[in-house]
């Protein structure tokens, strides 16, 4: 942009106003990309945490789902106590007992 003036001084006062507004201009682009850079920056981190998040409860919902399977084990075992007993009386308590614990530690 040329400006044609017969006044020095007012033509000094309108280079000086374009100069200061590319300042301004160069600025704020600098900025933006700084902002940007720090936004991307800041996305990238947070989408790590997410990973990081969704492995950990991966790894939670296996240990409740392995929980489960070992307290429905426990039910199970529980019940077939019950019936051994309620089956044999109390004179075969123990050996009802003790079969009924060792087949669920040899299925375990």
């Amino acid at each position: 942009v040329i400006f044609f003036f017969n006044d020095t001084a007012t033509t000094e006062i309108y280079t000086e106003q374009i100069v200061g507004s590319v300042r301004c201009v160069q600025e704020t682009d600098v900025q933006y990309k700084i902002d940007v850079a720090n936004s991307e920056y800041k996305n990238e981190a947070l989408a790590e945490q997410v990973k990081k998040l969704e492995k950990t409860v991966k790894v939670r919902e296996k240990a409740l789902k392995k929980l489960e399977e070992e307290l429905a084990t426990t039910k199970n075992d529980q019940n077939e106590i019950i019936k051994a007993v309620q089956e044999g009386g109390n004179k075969d308590l123990i050996s009802q007992i003790s079969k009924v614990v060792n087949k669920s530690l040899t299925t375990s």
